[in-house]
């Protein structure tokens, strides 16, 4: 009588499926990859963190050799968010105010710098000033203000105003300047 159970065995295979190892393969490579490279832009990112610094420090002391004084304008409720300016006066009270993100005006606007006195009186007005296309703006600052407790940046028509009456912007303290 014939065996019920096939004398003949089906051929096994020996061979391991390539399609998950090539998987396997790739996935460790990338990850390697992506290690080297992360590491590298760390490096990076260390090495410009350490340039930012020795400029700051440079920076710092070259203010501190200088006969300028530094004073910074933030932004109001009013103001941009991103907007700021910086005045530098030097011990004669001449200097020079820059602003940067400022929104660009119509024809009909300037920005312009109000010099608050140091016995809280009425604002005295200065020059106007537009920026560019990109939000950046400056002006000089005469040395025949006089002392100053703070300084603002408004929006005013062209020519200027006596006093402010468009949004202040920015707004910084200068005590004990001169301007």
């Amino acid at each position: 009588m014939p065996s019920p159970f096939p004398t003949s065995h089906p051929p096994t295979s020996t061979a391991i499926p390539t399609v998950p190892w090539v998987i396997a393969v790739v996935a460790v490579v990338g990850a390697i990859t992506l290690a080297v490279w992360a590491a590298s832009l760390r490096g990076d990112l260390d090495e410009a963190e350490a340039r930012i610094a020795e400029l700051a420090a440079e920076r710092d002391q070259l203010r501190e050799a200088s006969t300028a004084q530094v004073f910074d304008l933030s932004p109001t409720f009013q103001g941009p968010g991103n907007a700021n300016g910086t005045l530098y006066l030097t011990a004669e009270g001449s200097g020079v105010l820059s602003a940067v993100n400022l929104p660009e005006l119509e024809e009909e606007d300037a920005y312009q710098v109000w010099f608050l006195p140091p016995d809280d009186g009425k604002p005295i007005p200065g020059g106007t000033f537009t920026v560019d296309d990109r939000g950046i703006g400056f002006m000089l600052v005469s040395a025949d203000v006089g002392a100053i407790r703070g300084v603002s940046i408004s929006v005013e028509p062209e020519g200027g105003s006596t006093e402010p009456t468009g949004a202040v912007l920015l707004n910084g303290s200068a005590s004990g300047a001169r301007g």
